[in-house]
């Protein structure tokens, strides 16, 4: 279970580009970076198995529980506009976003082992 409040996500898109690919569609595409911090409320643990991530219930009480990923943000998006003129026009965009996962590690704190990062 997540700790909603204490959870966070930022993105910061470093390039947007839009193509025009009628009067009144368009193309839009570009590159960002995600991180996502996931705080745990329950004493939860994950094991690295060969073929897989282990989550399991710890007999630790943590202080500190979270799960840190950064990624690779990349949206591909075709918008449909009412009118040629973008300023004037109820404009509406579907389709969908590529993340690629560069890097994660998790940081647990517990009076028994201190902090531990993995």
């Amino acid at each position: 279970n997540l700790n909603v409040a204490k959870s966070t996500h930022v993105n910061l898109q470093i390039l947007r580009m839009k193509v025009r690919l009628a009067k009144q569609v368009r193309l839009l595409t570009g590159v960002g970076i995600e991180w996502q911090n996931y705080r745990f409320q329950k004493n939860t643990s994950l094991r690295t198995l060969p073929d897989r991530i282990q989550i399991y219930q710890d007999t630790l009480n943590f202080s500190k529980n979270k799960l840190t990923t950064q990624s690779l943000h990349i949206p591909l998006l075709v918008q449909f506009q009412t009118r040629e003129r973008e300023s004037n026009s109820f404009r509406v965009a579907a389709g969908g976003y590529a993340n690629i996962l560069l890097n994660s590690w998790t940081k647990q704190v517990s009076s028994e082992k201190g902090t531990v990062k993995f």
